[in-house]
């Protein structure tokens, strides 16, 4: 309970800063949601269409786009074990036709895909899917400003061994993309 309150207050107190977002959490027995509200019109965020789910990271936009959730990563579709589960998570949270706020200066820009942090209809999708076991952090070169609180949420997942981390090749390492092994 000690480090979802500290989560949910890191959040708040982050996007505080911004201006842009609040947090609300409610904790009913063992389960933790956090859930991010935007105030208003969320002034200091892109939004973009959801056309479709790629993999449990990746968003395709109805631009053209693939919007990459930053800091995470999925097991694929498929191929890997929870890869599936890992894309039906992202599905039940990015309905298509609905609006994917990235926060600003979280996104990064490579050629037709974009990563960045991801609110759509109130949840703080990146978070949200560490929490839920969907996805892992991964933070690449750089570790982003939401890096430490995906990090809790996916160790969270890792402990009670939930999503992914109940695969037998599931490993916690931020700095290497997820292997869970075979599906």
């Amino acid at each position: 309970m000690r480090t979802s309150i500290t989560v949910a207050i890191t959040v708040l107190v982050t996007l505080a800063v911004v201006g842009v977002f609040s947090v609300a959490t409610s904790i009913t027995g063992k389960t933790k949601v956090v859930t991010v509200t935007t105030i208003g019109r969320p002034s200091a965020a892109a939004g973009y269409v959801i056309a479709g789910v790629v993999d449990g990271s990746t968003l395709r936009l109805n631009n053209g786009q693939m919007l990459g959730l930053r800091d995470v990563d999925s097991p694929e579709p498929d191929k890997e074990c929870y890869g599936d589960e890992s894309r039906r998570a992202l599905e039940r949270l990015a309905q298509p036709g609905t609006t994917a706020w990235v926060l600003a200066g979280s996104s990064v820009e490579r050629g037709t895909a974009v990563s960045g942090y991801v609110v759509v209809d109130g949840v703080f999708l990146n978070v949200e899917l560490a929490r839920q076991g969907a996805v892992a952090p991964y933070f690449g070169e750089q570790a982003g400003s939401f890096s430490r609180v995906i990090l809790r949420a996916a160790r969270e997942a890792f402990d009670g061994r939930q999503g992914l981390w109940s695969c037998p090749g599931a490993h916690l390492d931020p700095h290497k993309p997820v292997e869970t092994g075979r599906a």
